[in-house]
């Protein structure tokens, strides 16, 4: 058997560095940005006594690798827990959140992609087509795999995002962390818009359009972003992704009843 050392496995790095400790419980959670981290990370926080109260809790921005645990910690924790999200839409979500309100992770992508047609001319369907590329879909964290993430091989519990509702009160009789909703601080989701349930497909509709909804309060649909050939494209690129979100949350998904139409392809 091939021997590595660990501090110099880059993979191992990368998926420890996003793992934080519960100090109370000795438990771990594995962040994986836009699957709810900012609420378990303020959760967190104030679990850990690092913040006062809700009021700071701009603080995680600045502290992500504040909570992170010794390879012993790892190796010791009697709970380990993360969060999975339906790939299709988690890009979706990253898309809106992160490339369509022109954030620093959309210069990002540009640059990764070398995308040439700048952001007005960008569309979704050429930012999932871009996901393709290995380099471009490890360029940043919020669209990176979430299996990167995960320093573990196997969790005690892996937590479906899709159904949120149910993880604060596990977490609660598990290990005793009080769950405090980011949302209304944040403002990172969807909860404040209202969703625009029309027959038009969003897959080319172009950036600056997309802006446009936003800032007039609206959120497109995610199932309104895909036909066929997007779900195909994003089903190749996130395989790993959806072997596992298939396995711990079956019947979650955004096409729950279309799972595994391209797992032969």
């Amino acid at each position: 058997m091939h021997a590595s050392i660990l501090r110099s496995n880059p993979q191992h790095n990368f998926s420890h560095t996003h793992a934080l400790q519960i100090y109370d419980s000795g438990a771990i959670y594995s962040m994986i940005p836009k699957n709810g981290c900012t609420t378990v990370r303020l959760s967190i926080a104030l679990a850990n006594g690092a913040i006062a109260g809700r009021s700071e809790w701009e603080w995680i921005h600045q502290n992500n690798d504040s909570f992170r645990p010794s390879f012993k910690d790892l190796a010791l924790a009697n709970y380990r827990f993360a969060i999975l999200r339906c790939p299709y839409g988690r890009l979706v979500s990253c898309f809106l959140d992160k490339v369509v309100k022109r954030t620093p992770d959309a210069q990002k992508f540009l640059a990764a992609s070398q995308f040439d047609g700048g952001l007005d001319q960008l569309t979704f369907r050429r930012f999932c087509a871009e996901m393709a590329k290995p380099a471009v879909r490890t360029s940043n964290l919020h669209w990176r795999p979430q299996i990167d993430f995960l320093v573990y091989a196997d969790y005690d519990s892996y937590f479906c995002f899709e159904n949120f509702s149910a993880i604060g009160p596990t977490l609660k009789a598990r290990i005793g962390l009080e769950l405090i909703d980011a949302r209304p601080m944040a403002r990172h989701d969807s909860s404040h818009y209202k969703t625009i349930n029309s027959s038009t497909p969003f897959a080319d509709v172009e950036l600056a359009h997309l802006e446009a909804m936003l800032l007039n309060g609206f959120y497109p649909a995610p199932e309104k972003f895909y036909d066929t050939a997007m779900m195909r494209t994003v089903y190749s690129a996130y395989q790993a992704d959806f072997a596992l979100y298939e396995r711990e949350c079956p019947g979650k998904g955004l096409f729950a009843d279309r799972a595994n139409v391209f797992a032969s392809a």
